[in-house]
């Protein structure tokens, strides 16, 4: 499985997959993560990708052609699914996440600012999902919650495959647990303070 995130902040994403099981899965060539700069596709000499929205308004906006640039860079090399993360998309899902685990490759375009050129939707974006509702200040993180809930998903990514039977695997979340020992003399002395106090 591959995943490639187009960022203006690359070294976001370079940072991410160098620890945990992301890094283990990269090493052992089960996952391949790749980040892609849509400045590099700008097509101008100062790699500007955005500009005012059109009819005035506040911030900016991401221009079409780096991104759509960007993303038909990558379908030269693989066939993609590409998705859009924004407030307006579906909500994501454990349910969602099993399904996009169908794709072998999947590209995620994180905006910033104000969010992108509408037409960069409807030109090269397959599907747009939101992670909830608010507002981030770009999004990589909601690219970083779909690629983990879905690379998981995927063969021998997680070692133990019972970890997998985990919350929202059957609709409905984990039962609380605990560590052992089964005493706990940390735990025995605030519960006992917790009931002084009440």
């Amino acid at each position: 499985m591959k995943f490639n995130l187009v960022t203006i902040f690359p070294d976001l994403v370079n940072n991410f997959i160098e620890h945990g099981l992301f890094a283990k899965a990269i090493n052992n060539s089960l996952i391949e993560v790749k980040a892609w700069d849509p400045r590099e596709f700008s097509g101008n000499k100062d790699g500007r990708i955005d500009d005012k929205p059109f009819g005035g308004g506040q911030g900016m906006l991401f221009q079409p052609e780096p991104i759509i640039n960007t993303v038909n860079e990558i379908k030269k090399h693989n066939k993609t699914h590409v998705i859009f993360v924004a407030p307006h998309g579906t909500i994501f899902n454990q349910k969602k996440a099993i399904d996009l685990k169908a794709y072998e490759n999947i590209t995620i375009v994180c905006g910033r600012y104000e969010g992108i050129d509408k037409r960069i939707e409807e030109t090269c974006i397959d599907e747009v999902i939101s992670i909830g509702d608010y507002v981030l200040n770009g999004g990589e993180l909601a690219a970083f919650v779909l690629m983990e809930a879905i690379a998981r998903q995927h063969k021998d990514f997680i070692g133990n495959k019972e970890s997998l039977n985990d919350s929202f695997s059957d609709g409905l979340l984990e039962h609380p647990q605990y560590t052992r020992p089964e005493k706990n003399a940390s735990w025995e002395c605030a519960r006992n303070i917790n009931q002084w106090k009440s």
